[in-house]
C-alpha cells in the first residue's frame, strides 16, 4: 500500500476503506482548532501540557477536516457527538452512511473512513515497554498464551502491539471500547484472512503499513477487499 493523492470526487466504495495519516506539527507551529465547538476548545484548554494540547488538536483537527471531505462540507459544519462507548459519529444521519474511527499514538494520527460498515482503527508507537510481560497477562488471553511465538525482545514487542491494536480496533469499532476486556477478544487466521471474535460477533481484522516505527490495525463489519491510503498535512 503507498500514499495517494486525494480526489475531490472519490467516494468510499463498498468493502473498501480509507485511511487518512497526520503528524503533529512541529515545535513553534501551533494547530489552528478551525470550527471547534466551545466544549472541545474548554476540554483541549484544560490540558496541562503544550504536548498534549498540540497532540488533542492535530487530533481532532484530522478528524474534523477529513470527514467535511466526504460530506462535502466546511471542517467548521461537521458536528460530531459520542456513543456511550466513546466512538465518535456523526450528529445527524448521513445520507452516505459515512462510518469512522480515529486513533493517535506519539506524534501520528490516523483516520480510517467506511460507508455502510463499522470499522475501528488503532495504531501504537513501536518501543521499548519495561512492562511487557504484565501488559501480556492483559492483552492476551489462555489460548493466545499457549500459541505465543519465541521471539527476540524487539520483535515480541511488535507482535504483542499487533494483538493489541487488532484488539483496541475491534472494540472500537464495536462501539463498546475497553468495557470489555482485551482477552475477550480472540484473533485467529483463516486462511489467508484474519478475524476476531468478540461473544457471537466476528469482525475483519487488517494490519495497516503506515510506518517502521508504528504498528496498526483496522477492523471492519466485512473484509476489506481495498484500502487506499491518504495523507494529510498542515
Amino acid at each position: 500500500m503507498c500514499w495517494s493523492t486525494w480526489n475531490p470526487e472519490r467516494v468510499v466504495r463498498p468493502n473498501e476503506v480509507h485511511i487518512w495519516m497526520s503528524r503533529r506539527p512541529p515545535p513553534g507551529i501551533a494547530p489552528i482548532p478551525s470550527g471547534w465547538t466551545y466544549a472541545e476548545l474548554r476540554r483541549y484548554a484544560g490540558l496541562q501540557f503544550e504536548q498534549d494540547r498540540s497532540r488533542g488538536i492535530a487530533r481532532r483537527g484530522l478528524l474534523r477536516r477529513v470527514v467535511a471531505r466526504y460530506l462535502g462540507c466546511q471542517s467548521s459544519e461537521v458536528e460530531l457527538t459520542v456513543r456511550p462507548g466513546g466512538k465518535p459519529e456523526l450528529r445527524w444521519p448521513n445520507p452516505n452512511d459515512l462510518a469512522f474511527s480515529i486513533s493517535s499514538s506519539h506524534d501520528l494520527v490516523l483516520v480510517v473512513i467506511a460507508s455502510g460498515m463499522e470499522v475501528g482503527v488503532d495504531v501504537e508507537r513501536v518501543c521499548a515497554l519495561p512492562e511487557l510481560s504484565r501488559l501480556a497477562t492483559i492483552v492476551l488471553n489462555d489460548a493466545e498464551h499457549e500459541a505465543q511465538p519465541a521471539l527476540a525482545s524487539g520483535e515480541q514487542t511488535r507482535w504483542l502491539l499487533q494483538r493489541w491494536t487488532a484488539k483496541e480496533a475491534v472494540l472500537k469499532a464495536s462501539g463498546v471500547g475497553l468495557s470489555v476486556d482485551p482477552r475477550d477478544v480472540f484473533v485467529v487466521r483463516r486462511g489467508n484472512e484474519t478475524v476476531a471474535r468478540v461473544g457471537e460477533a466476528e469482525w475483519s481484522v487488517t494490519e495497516l503499513a503506515v510506518d517502521q516505527q508504528y504498528v496498526a490495525t483496522v477492523a471492519s463489519e466485512r473484509r476489506v477487499e481495498t484500502i487506499l491510503q491518504f495523507e494529510d498535512a498542515w
